[in-house]
């Protein structure tokens, strides 16, 4: 086992959310280190769209000039059912800085993250995995993995143990996904509010020009989105009974195509990629206590759709790291971590419709009242601009500030 060292901020996991991070740590002139147990960032990634307040965000982190140059700008989102559309939203109302959304797949933005984090200071530990977390000032075990050849008489490769280190931190911040190991180190349960549903995802060329807009079917199938993406691409996901329902071919795309969405073309291909993916509604029953704490989706699960988990994860990770600098150079008391768990339960408590916080006014039309759970879950938006955006057709979202 290797020497001891110290740090102010141990990030574990360096997805978006724990990218984020750190990087906004570095920024405020934190010692901060990363590690995670892949060998690099994702090269197929689910998430694709950066909310307005996500822009924002991006924007003071000095990533988003060079996002939106890889991006497509999006500011409508049209329902439909069948062929027929049941109402847009625009996001040129909600005003600010950003009043739209932009579609980046989630790898590109990890990408540019963990640049600028380089840029700052400090570089992720790749296949570096935390085993254990002791102590009220946390040190972490962290366990450097390695790829060896195995079997007989075929080579397989396999990841091992290469070594073992101890890292001794301040605060340690679980951006470790759903699966969170520091979640189960600290003994805080997760709730599962709904079945998990499955997503057929389909990457492909169109020749429909889809422009600025992603558009969302809701029908008896479930959900389907369309979002248009640069270079002739979109993304579609279908909402499916279950994994052996997806067809990765050109034929099940078209099929789908044809049941839920009959004003779309029918694509010759290629398909650029495509997977099975399940999600459930989740959410933890707390977001840590003393040196340790949760952001992203350690904490919380929505559906695919909006987009939701990703964004407000960053917007909660970038939250909790002004809050531990803040702490750390004095200006602030461990008081505040617990005002950071109550308002983001809370706030993900009415994104989940736990508390039945949504309300068709008399401005929406029985089909958006029929279907407002379901709308709710599809807006790539959060907090006050979820609101905004809801009001248009008619729902009214009561959400905490924030």
């Amino acid at each position: 086992m290797s020497k001891n060292h110290q740090t102010e901020v141990l990030v574990v996991g360096a997805g978006p959310v724990g990218l984020a991070t750190a990087l906004k740590l570095a920024r405020r002139g934190i010692q901060v280190e990363i590690i995670d147990k892949q060998w690099r960032t994702g090269v197929h990634s689910y998430a694709l769209a950066n909310h307005s307040r996500s822009l924002d965000l991006l924007d003071d982190l000095g990533v988003l000039e060079q996002l939106a140059a890889l991006g497509h700008k999006v500011d409508r989102l049209t329902f439909y059912r069948g062929e027929e559309s049941q109402g847009t939203l625009s996001w040129t109302e909600l005003g600010g800085r950003h009043p739209h959304v932009l579609v980046t797949p989630q790898s590109t933005l990890e990408g540019a993250l963990e640049a600028a984090l380089k840029e700052a200071g400090t570089t992720v530990r790749w296949n570096h995995r935390l085993q254990e977390l002791q102590g009220a000032t946390p040190t972490a075990e962290i366990a450097r993995l390695e790829q060896v050849a195995s079997g007989y008489p075929v080579a397989r490769m396999e990841w091992s143990v290469a070594g073992v280190s101890r890292t001794e931190a301040t605060f340690v911040v679980g951006a470790d996904g759903y699966r969170s190991r520091i979640r189960e180190k600290i003994g805080i349960q997760i709730e599962q509010v709904t079945e998990p549903d499955t997503f057929s995802v389909f990457e492909c060329d169109t020749s429909m020009d889809l422009g600025n807009e992603v558009r969302v079917v809701l029908d008896e199938a479930g959900t389907s989105v369309v979002w248009p993406m640069k270079d002739g691409r979109c993304r579609w996901s279908f909402q499916i009974a279950g994994g052996d329902h997806h067809r990765p071919t050109v034929e099940g795309l078209n099929a789908l195509i044809r049941a839920r969405a009959p004003w779309f073309p029918a694509t010759k291909g290629p398909i650029h990629w495509s997977s099975a993916v399940m999600f459930a509604r989740r959410l933890a029953g707390g977001l840590g206590a003393g040196s340790v704490w949760l952001a992203g989706d350690s904490a919380h699960m929505a559906g695919p759709a909006g987009v939701q988990s990703m964004n407000a994860g960053l917007i909660e990770g970038c939250d909790l790291a002004n809050r531990l600098a803040d702490i750390l150079e004095k200006k602030a008391t461990t008081t505040i971590l617990g005002d950071y768990q109550v308002a983001t339960i809370s706030r993900w408590r009415a994104l989940l419709d736990m508390d039945q916080g949504l309300k068709a006014t008399a401005k929406a039309t029985p089909w958006v009242a029929q279907n407002a759970a379901a709308i709710l879950a599809s807006v790539p938006a959060t907090g006050g601009d979820l609101a905004t955006l809801l009001a248009q057709i008619g729902l009214e979202f009561d959400t905490p500030a924030g």
